[in-house]
């Protein structure tokens, strides 16, 4: 498709006279692809910024078709050359019998044992899933006779996947009924050899599955009177991505729904197995990035980080917005909102281009944790605690926004802004006045750590400290008294309420308002406190919430999880926040911590690897000493710059 025709298609207005124009100016496809939306020519003929960023989008997309013909094209020739070759030693010597070359692949049918793949799959639910690795599966190569049958082949897998009769996580052999699929998913015929397998289905390897299924379920079956092992039926189910996606910042070029059909059996694995027995070269010349649907990517995080994803919600609001405008856009968006749906966040990066990652929960304490590290730096005054501040900018429509979005934190991942003062937030939520003490201590720990310092002294013994340090610390609260050893605790308490209470009590009264009948039943003042002492990301909290079921698996496993707790341990809290945000995404403890232990070829190639949507560290067994990790992952935090894909 020319340019010329794909702006005609867009109904883009002098579509023939912005064609002519890119013509003169020499800007084809392979230039505009280099082009941003914000680009002073573009502005210039394509004034609507949905039709420059379709323009650029469509000549990205031009030239991967372009790749991908020119390698389908180059692996063609080779193929054709290759049969020319054949086809001339065959006419050379037309009375013999034909003896391929040595450089091709030859027929070993003079060879007793072949290898084949054996894969387990398990019956769970309504259908076969794919035991994986990590539970005791996986995919194995074996070296078997070439005279082996189905008997020969259901017993060696027996001992693969069940060594001893037992496999750890599924229990003895004796309680399943088994069987034997090929690589189609289908029962194998008892009668046929490995050697008439390759023969008849003429592939390079075969893979067959152990399918099991537990007796008791087929005995409590009063329902199926059909054969217990039948291949598995591939219902073919209709996947709508984006049917019922209402976009409120969406800059794609198109926003018509798109529909997939995919098979209810078929996984990522079955999905992309034509790609992954695609020529090497190919696969490193090209990415595929086609299609993405939401109910596959859940299936795909469950069956390789084997920890709990969030369900796929059917009805979602979908929003697009953008790196480093996260906190404008969000409060832009909820301002508009007046009902709770779920939501889906796509990002798009400074570059304009979309981040990989499908927001199954990990996009969306990202983007909370930003939106609220932002909220801290605009918003608010203090250190170790903030409060919220009034501005000019900022009105009711502004701040309910916000309230709105304290909302769906808690009600999806139970997320609250832990950084907020304690006292603040009680009084938002909880709806009554907090103790003295407890103001005072909010008050305490919102100050720099001289003046907090100062002031507990002050509290404790008055005629110990410096009065000048004393009264310039008072001075910048507009304190009106002369303060000494018998009103100084008054005078403190005076200033915190007013601090914490009075000063932003119209904030107060619209999240209060937001709030009540959502937030405010559910959470007691006991609870938040708890929120404060557990979420808060610590080196205590951090450790507590670490699991680790293969730690004590091997003395390497225990020596690298050993490292990463000495790590967390020595950390301040800033250090800690900054781990918890690259792993889970989060700024604040929301869930366990899952550490996976995973293989590196070289010390070069290691790095460990997030996964915010299960909230797992993948991490590589081959640190021999702690100041390694300890490097590696303080490079990896310092960066700051932790751009999500897909997992």
């Amino acid at each position: 498709m020319s340019i010329l025709q794909f702006l005609s298609q867009r109904s883009v207005q002098n579509a023939e006279f912005v064609a002519n124009k890119l013509e003169e100016q020499k800007i084809d496809v392979n230039v505009i692809k280099c082009m941003y939306t914000d680009d002073a020519f573009l502005c210039s003929i394509l004034p609507q910024y949905g039709d420059r960023l379709a323009l650029i989008n469509f000549a990205k997309q031009t030239n991967v078709s372009k790749r991908k013909s020119a390698l389908f094209d180059k692996l063609m020739s080779k193929v054709k050359k290759n049969n020319d070759d054949i086809c001339e030693s065959f006419i050379d010597s037309p009375n013999q019998s034909f003896v391929p070359k040595k450089n091709h692949q030859t027929i070993h049918t003079s060879l007793p044992n072949r290898f084949v793949e054996i894969g387990w799959l398990n019956f769970e639910f309504s259908n076969y899933k794919q035991v994986r690795t990590r539970n005791g599966g996986g995919t194995r190569k074996v070296h078997v006779n070439k005279n082996c049958v189905k008997s020969d082949l259901i017993d060696l897998a027996i001992q693969l996947f069940f060594p001893n009769g037992t496999s750890s996580n599924f229990g003895p052999i004796e309680q399943f009924k088994t069987d034997l699929f090929d690589f189609q998913r289908n029962v194998l015929p008892g009668d046929l050899s490995v050697a008439e397998l390759y023969l008849k289905t003429g592939l390079n390897s075969l893979r067959f599955y152990l399918a099991t299924d537990l007796k008791d379920r087929i005995s409590n079956d009063s329902k199926s009177n059909s054969k217990i092992f039948s291949s598995p039926e591939k219902t073919v189910t209709n996947y709508v991505v984006a049917s019922s996606t209402k976009s409120l910042f969406d800059v794609s070029p198109s926003n018509s729904p798109t529909s997939l059909w995919l098979s209810n059996n078929d996984n990522f694995e079955n999905i992309f197995d034509g790609y992954n027995n695609l020529d090497e070269s190919l696969k490193n010349e090209e990415r595929i990035t086609d299609v993405y649907v939401e109910q596959q990517i859940h299936n795909n995080l469950i069956d390789h980080n084997y920890y709990t994803v969030p369900e796929p919600l059917e009805e979602k609001t979908k929003l697009i917005l953008h790196r480093g405008r996260i906190f404008n856009e969000l409060i832009e968006a909820f301002k508009l909102i007046k009902m709770y749906p779920q939501f889906q966040f796509e990002l798009i990066l400074p570059n304009g281009s979309v981040e990989n990652a499908i927001d199954v929960g990990g996009v969306f304490k990202d983007v909370l944790a930003e939106f609220w590290s932002s909220f801290y730096e605009m918003a608010t005054t203090g250190c170790n605690w903030k409060i919220p501040i009034i501005r000019h900018d900022f009105q009711d429509e502004q701040w309910q926004a916000i309230g709105k979005i304290i909302f769906i934190g808690w009600r999806d991942i139970q997320y609250l802004p832990l950084s907020l003062a304690l006292p603040f937030m009680e009084y938002v939520i909880c709806g009554t006045v907090v103790n003295n003490q407890d103001l005072v201590d909010g008050f305490l720990n919102t100050l720099p750590f001289k003046s907090k310092d100062i002031l507990q002294n002050a509290l404790k013994d008055f005629k110990q400290i410096d009065e000048d340090e004393l009264l310039d610390i008072l001075q910048e609260f507009d304190c009106r008294l002369v303060v000494n050893e018998k009103n100084i605790k008054d005078v403190v308490s005076e200033i915190a309420h007013k601090e914490i209470i009075q000063r932003p009590k119209y904030i107060i009264d619209i999240w209060s308002e937001e709030l009540r009948n959502k937030v405010i039943p559910i959470i007691s003042k006991i609870s938040l406190q708890e929120m404060y002492i557990n979420k808060v990301p610590t080196s205590t909290n951090l450790l507590k919430n670490l699991q680790c079921p293969d730690k004590d698996e091997s003395e390497i496993k225990r020596k690298v999880f050993g490292f990463l707790k000495k790590f967390i341990r020595e950390a301040d809290q800033m250090l800690c926040t900054k781990f918890l945000r690259f792993v889970t995404g989060s700024d604040i403890i929301t869930d366990c911590i899952n550490i996976n232990f995973t293989s590196a070829k070289d010390n070069y190639s290691r790095s460990p690897v997030a996964h915010t949507c299960t909230n797992t560290l993948d991490l590589p067994m081959s640190y021999d000493r702690f100041i390694d990790l300890r490097s590696e992952i303080n490079s990896i935090l310092a960066s700051n710059v932790w751009v999500m894909d897909i997992a």
